[in-house]
């Protein structure tokens, strides 16, 4: 079974996320030396456009699965299963699995998106 590769980063200045695969007026993506990669425009004019490296703090990657609602769930999302546990989305190295908390990640779950670690952090509290 394939999934759709695609990418979210955050944007630590503008406080939001830029997704791989949408199109943006002011962003590009792109890979540098092997990495992806995201500019932002600084100028532009008729001519010419100058951009700006965006340093990324995170590189999440889309996991092939949706939520309750239908809403992608990428890596550094916080979900919340209707068994009443709370978990950030994680890439398991040992398993080469999708995780939260302390589960592998699957769909029948039913996980519901309450928010993610960039601007919801407090949500994870009441796990530790």
């Amino acid at each position: 079974m394939s999934r759709e590769i695609k990418f979210r980063a955050w944007d630590e200045e503008e406080k939001q996320f830029i997704y791989s695969n949408e199109e943006y007026v002011d962003y590009q993506w792109g890979f540098e030396n092997k990495q992806l990669q995201a500019w932002k425009i600084i100028e532009s004019d008729s001519e010419y456009e100058l951009y700006e490296a965006i340093e990324l703090k995170s590189k999440d990657q889309f996991t092939g699965l949706h939520d309750r609602n239908g809403n992608e769930i990428y890596e550094g999302d916080i979900i919340r299963c209707p068994d009443g546990w709370t978990g950030e989305v994680y890439w398991n190295k040992n398993t080469l699995q999708y995780w939260a908390y302390n589960h592998e990640l699957t769909e029948l779950h039913q996980p519901e998106i309450i928010g993610n670690i960039y601007e919801h952090k407090e949500l994870l509290e009441k796990n530790e």
